[in-house]
């Protein structure tokens, strides 16, 4: 018989005023490509073409 031994880690993240700035702004460009597909792909349905696929994006 296998015990299985589970283990948690709290961290906490204290980043500066600039760590904080670059945060912000890759939250945003990250937002901004989830749209940008996400519009893509709503007029592909509307034209009855398939949808495109993560791969399919950036290739």
């Amino acid at each position: 018989m296998k015990q299985i031994i589970r283990k948690a880690f709290k961290s906490r993240l204290n980043p500066n005023s600039d760590q904080v700035q670059k945060m912000v702004e890759f939250a945003g460009a990250n937002r901004f490509v989830w749209n940008k597909a996400l519009a893509m792909n709503l007029f592909r349905l509307e034209q009855k073409q398939p949808l495109l696929w993560y791969n399919e994006y950036f290739g």
